[in-house]
């Protein structure tokens, strides 16, 4: 049970931030559970956003992706998590998180996008990683009945499918403080993903992108999400310890996407007239394992699961992943912003000129082998 003394919003300039003050007890929230509530007691304080042309926050100074055709509103729910400061009895956390911004897929179970700013700032301080079992996101699951959510993913939706469970604000990215790390272990910021991928090239670029905000010189601003390019929806199934299958509420993604803008430290980039000295990636890295196969348990009838002989797997060899987790060398992988928003149905960068994305499409990828 929370027990709060004040939860309240404060303004200052144009950052949002949202301060968490625990009860006067002062053994409240020390040790590992009672931690981890009164850090979940501020992902509570989240603020739903309209996602739509010209709505920017710190995350998305370009404008917020938005689909160009309206979605069910269940199915983009925007959700701002701003800068946020957590003291409870024993904290470390002064500035505990740089935030996030999604937009979440109730149809899906996951994600359309989740954004984030990536500075030199987010790594001052070094926490080990949370560690324990994700948590349903709260805002999402005190709201669910008014948006029309009947079901949310937990933990143990993602137990014995085949998928890992992968971040798109990367675990890694927020290692600032306790409570910045847990901020990305909610399970609105997952989708599942081939376990040759996330813990291959895709962690492999996300290292990459903490190497760039680590040297100080770069401010980074990257947008993740997963990729529906077939027509036909495939749930995500699980096996019980029975050898029976059962369907999820997780949809399969066909891939993960991602897009970063790399800047020089300190751009102000709201009022920026041109992209001189920046860097833009924009990938694609197909939901596939070392032999370009999606997991076997989504390709079993129910009666044929327990028998996997009778089971075809779905594979492409020309989307197997690498062995190596040289993220350069994953096929497919670079694409376009056009190619990207006629993929997913979204708008990237609305608030751009159109001078100033003309420049940024140019240069897409073209650091990089």
């Amino acid at each position: 049970m929370r027990n709060y003394a004040a939860a309240w919003l404060l303004v200052t300039g144009s950052a949002l931030f949202t301060e968490v003050a625990s009860a006067a007890t002062a053994n409240q929230c020390e040790g590992k559970v009672a931690k981890a509530v009164c850090m979940k007691g501020a992902l509570d304080a989240a603020s739903q956003v309209t996602l739509k042309s010209g709505y920017k926050d710190d995350h998305n100074p370009f404008g917020s992706p938005y689909f160009v055709t309206a979605k069910a509103s269940a199915d983009d729910v925007g959700l701002s998590r701003a800068a946020s400061k957590v003291t409870y009895p024993g904290a470390t956390d002064v500035a505990a998180s740089d935030g996030y911004t999604i937009s979440y897929n109730a149809a899906n179970a996951q994600p359309n996008w989740v954004s984030y700013r990536l500075r030199s700032s987010d790594f001052v301080e070094t926490v080990p990683r949370y560690g324990d079992a994700f948590v349903v996101d709260p805002w999402l699951d005190a709201n669910k009945k008014a948006l029309g959510i009947t079901k949310l993913p937990a933990h143990d939706t993602y137990t014995n499918t085949g998928y890992d469970r992968g971040h798109m604000l990367a675990s890694e990215h927020r290692t600032q403080s306790d409570y910045g790390n847990f901020t990305s272990f909610v399970t609105s910021n997952l989708i599942p993903q081939s376990s040759p991928v996330n813990s291959g090239p895709w962690a492999e670029f996300e290292d990459y992108c903490k190497t760039l905000a680590t040297s100080g010189k770069r401010d980074l601003f990257v947008i993740a999400g997963p990729l529906f390019e077939s027509s036909t929806v495939t749930y995500v199934a699980a096996m019980n310890k029975l050898g029976v299958e059962s369907t999820t509420i997780l949809r399969r993604p066909d891939a993960a996407w991602k897009i970063v803008v790399s800047v020089p430290a300190g751009t102000n980039v709201s009022t920026a007239t041109s992209s001189v000295g920046w860097e833009i990636f924009a990938l694609i890295m197909a939901n596939r394992d070392e032999n370009g196969c999606y997991p076997l348990s989504d390709h079993c009838a129910l009666a044929a699961f327990a028998s996997k002989a009778s089971c075809t797997k779905v594979c492409d060899a020309t989307l197997a992943i690498p062995q190596s987790t040289d993220w350069n060398v994953v096929p497919g992988l670079k694409t376009t912003l056009t190619s990207l928003e006629t993929k997913t149905g979204l708008k990237f960068f609305s608030l751009m000129s159109s001078a100033l994305r003309a420049e940024v499409e140019s240069k897409v990828n073209t650091t990089i082998k």
